[in-house]
């Protein structure tokens, strides 16, 4: 299998996909099975660089915060985060750049576009992508090798307009050579 869906899309990583399966034999006999299966930490080359797409690390609405305390979404961020950093171990002599990615509610109207992107969703990009090096750093990545930056909705994977734009919510790290 390449990682990719039935229509060539790349799968996201660190997420868990449900997978259903009939089997039926000569006889007529069948057998269901249903299961999840998940996805590691995906490591894309680019040029020069490394790139690292999670989606699925989240966060509190508007907030930067990764869950709240003894959440569900706190431990499925922990358990991701712990999959990332032994990712990041892997590759010691390369920077990490976090990035923080959002998605815009106002889309339809380029003023109130402008106004969110600028009041709310850039310094909330750039809370998650410090919350997230904070984990890094607690789960033993040495803090000199991350930098973090906001990139809000300025590269959106889906239109705001699209029932997924949940997706354009993400954070993605470059790793770089120093």
């Amino acid at each position: 299998w390449d990682g990719r869906s039935g229509s060539g899309e790349l799968v996201e990583s660190a997420l868990d996909y449900p997978v259903r399966a009939l089997v039926r034999d000569a006889a007529g006999a069948e057998a269901r099975a249903e299961a999840f299966l998940g996805t590691g930490v995906l490591v894309m080359k680019e040029g020069e660089a490394y790139r690292i797409r999670i989606a699925s690390i989240v966060f509190d609405a508007d907030s930067g915060a990764l869950g709240a305390e003894g959440s569900e979404g706190r431990e499925r961020n922990r358990l991701t985060l712990e999959r990332l950093a032994a990712a990041c171990r892997r590759y010691p002599s390369y920077a990490i750049k976090v990035e923080g990615h959002g998605n815009l509610v106002n889309w339809a109207d380029p003023a109130a576009a402008a106004a969110e992107q600028a009041a709310e969703v850039l310094p909330l990009s750039l809370a998650r992508a410090r919350a997230v090096k904070a984990a890094l750093v607690a789960l033993g990545i040495e803090p000199g090798r991350i930098s973090v930056s906001g990139v809000g909705a300025a590269r959106p994977l889906v239109p705001f307009s699209d029932p997924e734009n949940w997706r354009n919510r993400r954070v993605e790290f470059y790793l770089t050579r120093r």
